[in-house]
């Protein structure tokens, strides 16, 4: 099992930590460690420095947010508080280039309730 880490806003932050967001991100963490099932992700809130740990429970790679849209919903996803949110804009957002290369992934997540080692 792998550590990984990445930053969040905390908005994104405590959707996770409350298990209110699918994270979707790119197969590899901030420093291109290939992220695999049963590895943890630390997920650091950017302005308060608090730490989520989080077990990657399943993996699954999507090619577009039209297929990760098939899936989830924008609400599910957590963006925007529900607003719908056309996959193609979410594919500007994310930038195509970085979609083509590395698609889109749904991470299922458990939060784990423990300290922090």
């Amino acid at each position: 099992m792998k550590r990984h880490e990445f930053t969040l806003k905390p908005i994104p932050f405590m959707r996770i930590k409350n298990k209110q967001k699918v994270i979707e991100m790119r197969l590899y963490d901030e420093k291109r460690q290939k992220l695999r099932v049963g590895d943890f992700i630390y997920f650091t809130n950017t302005e308060t420095k608090e730490i989520s740990k989080v077990e990657i429970l399943e993996l699954t790679r999507y090619l577009t947010f039209t297929e990760l849209y098939a899936a989830y919903t924008p609400k599910e996803l957590g963006y925007l508080d529900g607003e719908e949110v056309a996959p193609s804009d979410m594919e500007e957002y994310y930038k195509k280039d970085d979609i083509d290369r590395f698609g889109v992934l749904a991470i299922y997540i458990n939060v784990l309730n423990s300290e922090i080692d």
